[in-house]
């Protein structure tokens, strides 16, 4: 699980939604683990979600066209203030994105390392 707050990315990073020409929202990951920050703009915008509100999330991992993806999974809406935060950092632990080749753990300064994808 990970608390994350979300906005609409405007880097030529991403491609936009194939169908509404949208791009993305991208999570900034305050605490816990996540595999994925990466949320289609449609489904952000139909699921009734709003930008740079808190939300806890978890990571789901699913098979499509025979690969594995991890999707976001917005569990509720969380409290906007400082002290949610805190006490989000406190059950789920420092912010900690996992991807196929990294952690990338978030500090005063990123920090990456090498893991095994599991």
């Amino acid at each position: 699980m990970f608390l994350a707050k979300f906005t609409q990315t405007t880097s030529d990073k991403f491609l936009p939604n194939a169908k509404t020409g949208e791009m993305p929202f991208y999570g900034d990951l305050l605490a816990g683990t996540a595999r994925t920050l990466i949320i289609d703009a449609e489904w952000f915008h139909t699921q009734g979600l709003k930008p740079q509100t808190l939300y806890l999330c978890d990571t789901v991992t699913t098979e499509y066209e025979g690969k594995t993806r991890n999707q976001v999974k917005i569990m509720t809406e969380y409290g906007n203030d400082i002290e949610a935060i805190i006490k989000a950092r406190k059950l789920l632990g420092a912010p900690k994105l996992i991807t196929a080749t990294q952690t990338v753990e978030s500090k005063s300064t990123v920090e990456a390392e090498a893991v095994p994808f599991a």
